[in-house]
């Protein structure tokens, strides 16, 4: 921004949208990079304010001084909220973010 125009202001839609994109990016970057060899995921589904079903993720984990830690690293938006689709979801998501090869197992129950 420090060579950008003077007259630019930035505000359109898709402006706003790729930077916030950008900070979502940055922050889960540096959370993912503290978190140690052994953790946990948490999520849960929540409807937003457009009645979109979304399932909001977050990890638990230990840190080196022993304090345990709670960290949001998203929103999935879902299209099917039955086990397999979530589930199914939850793992492509925490693939993407490059966790995959630290997960030790997941369980899921479908009555």
């Amino acid at each position: 921004m420090e060579h950008a125009a003077g007259n630019g202001k930035y505000t359109s839609p898709m402006i706003q949208k790729e930077i916030i994109q950008l900070c979502e990016e940055f922050i889960r970057e540096k959370i993912l990079s503290c978190i140690p060899k052994y953790w946990s995921l948490m999520a849960d589904e929540t409807l937003d304010c457009s009645t979109t079903e979304q399932l909001s993720i977050c990890v638990r984990y230990v840190s080196d001084t022993g304090e345990i830690c709670e960290d949001f690293i998203g929103f999935v938006k879902l299209k099917k909220m039955d086990a397999q689709s979530i589930s199914d979801k939850l793992l492509s998501s925490v693939e993407g973010w490059g966790l995959i090869w630290l997960l030790r197992g997941m369980m899921v129950h479908q009555s």
